[in-house]
């Protein structure tokens, strides 16, 4: 028997029974399976926004991925969109009785982009005899970039030249996290405020936190929020609106790892060493602390699992804590028993999503040939379980300036990189785009024309970009998020006024309320 239910997010529209699923296009997309074995049925409803710019469009296939929870084994059933309007419909997959399973759903369009997402933290157990019923909402994957500005929002399903593609919501935040499917929470010194996802409009009272925040994570299924600030960890009840208060060293960063089966267990990274930056960078050197704090106790308190190890980021998966060392350039596990997994240059940013860690780090910048090139990001991941490493460069890093008082703008000079770093690290929901926060820094030296007089004067240059990129091909949009040049000594040269080229001709966008300096950067469903 295959049940079919037709919800928008106001309530019940429709019921029946029926040998084909449908949907009734635009309200929501809703899939059922029957057992393999036995009579039985799964309803799977997945709940979309019923209108406005945050609802997925343009689907035209829809996958639903099933996962046992005993063993990590996954099956994934892609089935096409027939029909359209109120008459689309799908075929439903089979899953088997008995067997505890978590679900997600991707809705895809023709060209095989991600337009929405959903997924369950919590299994369900497939009967022979009852009804099981599961509702996801589904989501576009949409990127927060946090700052001193109002958080700026990317909308990944849409082209770059969209002017749908970027927008701010008027929330400002430290930082902007993923809770679930409904919402995600806006973190700042006022407290935290959660937004739904399917209007980015505030849900509920704000509610206040002790101390500066710092970073911030959700705990997976618990509607519990773990905030790092400057004397220690802040855990909020989301749902009740308290707080506890966890005293440690400064949270810089901070991580969950555990399972819904064996608890979790909230991790901290204090005294954060960062990438070495600038145009005369200083060598790369300091000492991290990474405390555990086992969630769910009456009484939590916090437990020193490593320390000296220079850490630049700090991430978690069921077996414990991963970070980032930026010095030695690599990703490794943390305390007892860590091992190596992967050697990456100036490894600077790093998130688990699902069963895969994603890194971020740099190479210097390559002077030795004829033709120089600027500093880059490296990209790697690699299984969980260590196996299925991969790397890749990002294109060198430079920036053009221009001269300002050529009208033609045809003068201009190229500045390489000197130092390209990851600030930070998001993983869109099937790690197939990744966000990153970039800094580049770079010198210029006066130059000179034959009489020795001074023609063009000294510069440093400041840039942070905002990333998106495909991982496997390298295919990215850049937002020069602002960029900043500093001329030195500029009287007396025969060019002296110099500016930033604009961001169009150099092929990136510019944000849409004028520069600012992002901080973080994290995605519904993705992970940081």
């Amino acid at each position: 028997m295959i049940r079919v239910v037709v919800w928008d997010e106001a309530g019940l529209l429709a019921s029946g029974i029926v040998t084909r699923l449908r949907i009734a296009l635009p309200l929501v997309v809703v899939a059922t399976a029957c057992s393999v074995s036995q009579s039985g049925t799964v309803q799977l409803e997945l709940m979309l926004p019923p209108s406005g710019g945050l609802r997925p469009t343009g689907m035209t296939t829809v996958a639903i991925t099933t996962q046992a929870e005993a063993t990590g084994a996954t099956s994934v059933t892609t089935t096409q969109l027939e029909g359209s309007g109120s008459s689309m419909h799908f075929s439903a997959g089979e899953v088997a009785v008995g067997v505890p399973i978590t679900l997600s759903a991707e809705l895809h369009d023709a060209s095989g982009r991600l337009v929405g997402y959903g997924e369950v933290s919590d299994s369900i157990t497939p009967s022979a005899s009852e009804l099981v019923t599961v509702t996801i909402p589904v989501r576009k994957p949409i990127v927060f970039v946090s700052s001193t500005m109002p958080v700026t929002t990317i909308d990944p399903t849409l082209y770059s030249n969209d002017p749908m593609y970027e927008g701010t919501i008027s929330q400002s935040a430290v930082i902007v996290v993923p809770v679930d499917g409904n919402d995600v929470a806006a973190v700042s010194s006022a407290g935290v405020q959660l937004l739904a996802t399917a209007t980015n409009a505030p849900d509920g009272h704000a509610i206040a936190i002790s101390g500066t925040p710092l970073d911030a994570i959700a705990v997976p299924g618990q509607r519990q929020l773990v905030v790092g600030t400057m004397t220690g960890v802040v855990i909020v009840d989301l749902d009740a609106g308290t707080t506890t208060q966890v005293a440690t060293a400064e949270a810089d960063r901070v991580a969950v790892g555990g399972s819904e089966s064996n608890g979790y267990t909230a991790y901290v990274l204090s005294g954060r060493v960062a990438p070495p930056e600038g145009a005369m960078a200083a060598p790369c050197g300091g000492s991290s602390m990474v405390f555990a704090i086992a969630l769910g106790g009456s009484k939590p308190t916090a437990m020193q699992v490593s320390s000296s190890v220079p850490l630049a980021d700090l991430a978690a998966d069921e077996t414990g804590p991963i970070g980032a060392d930026p010095c030695d350039g690599n990703v490794s596990r943390i305390g007892s028993g860590g091992k190596l997994m992967l050697a990456l240059p100036g490894a600077a940013a790093v998130a688990v999503q699902h069963d895969t860690v994603w890194a971020a780090g740099s190479m210097p910048p390559d002077t030795s040939g004829t033709d120089p090139v600027g500093a880059r990001i490296v990209l790697a991941s690699i299984g969980t379980n260590g196996s299925s490493s991969q790397s890749t460069e990002l294109p060198p890093k430079s920036e053009t300036m221009q001269y300002l008082d050529d009208t033609s703008a045809s003068f201009a000079r190229t500045m390489r990189a000197d130092t390209e770093v990851p600030l930070d690290l998001a993983v869109l929901p099937t790690g197939d785009q990744l966000a990153l926060i970039a800094r580049m820094d770079s010198h210029s030296d006066a130059l000179y024309d034959q009489f020795n007089d001074k023609a063009v004067p000294e510069m440093d240059a400041t840039v942070h970009d905002i990333v998106l990129v495909d991982p496997t091909t390298t295919a990215l949009t850049r937002i020069r998020a602002n960029c900043t040049l500093t001329v030195t000594a500029s009287s007396g040269a025969e060019f002296p006024d110099w500016g930033c080229q604009n961001a169009a001709d150099g092929g990136a966008l510019t944000p849409p309320g004028g520069q600012y300096t992002p901080s973080a950067v994290d995605a519904v469903y993705g992970s940081r």
